[in-house]
């Protein structure tokens, strides 16, 4: 399996994703059975920051793989909040949740794979040349 093909579909599936819960957050709080569709908002914001991030590059780079997983993290707790809390949407956010941890499953793979980002090598300025 290609990683850099499989970080760029995540990406696009995320941006999509992302645009509807920024673009129409009430009726995923509905779903989702929560009050807080501002937090559903900042939360997919974030999402596309880290998305954009992985598209705009040439090749992907791992860091913006581990923004996905972090991003993830958050949105797995959210929703295990809710899940507890509300008895009524269990099932949705149920399905929510397992399909945010396969996600998750391949942010990992995704970033373990992908080869760090090299820095540019910055000369540091302290050091006097010697005679």
């Amino acid at each position: 399996m290609n990683e850099e093909k499989v970080a760029r579909g995540l990406g696009w599936f995320s941006i999509g994703l992302g645009l509807v819960e920024v673009l129409a957050p009430r009726p995923v709080a509905t779903f989702l059975g929560t009050s807080h569709p501002n937090l559903i908002r900042a939360f997919r914001a974030r999402e596309l920051a880290a998305r954009l991030g992985i598209l705009l590059l040439n090749k992907p780079t791992a860091p913006w793989l581990w923004a996905r997983v972090g991003g993830d993290a958050l949105d797995m707790v959210a929703l295990a909040l809710t899940y507890q809390h509300n008895p009524v949407t269990r099932k949705a956010v149920g399905f929510s949740l397992a399909k945010v941890v396969a996600i998750t499953a391949l942010d990992v793979w995704c970033a373990r794979q992908l080869k760090p980002y090299n820095w540019p090598v910055i000369p540091n300025r302290l050091e006097f040349d010697q005679p």
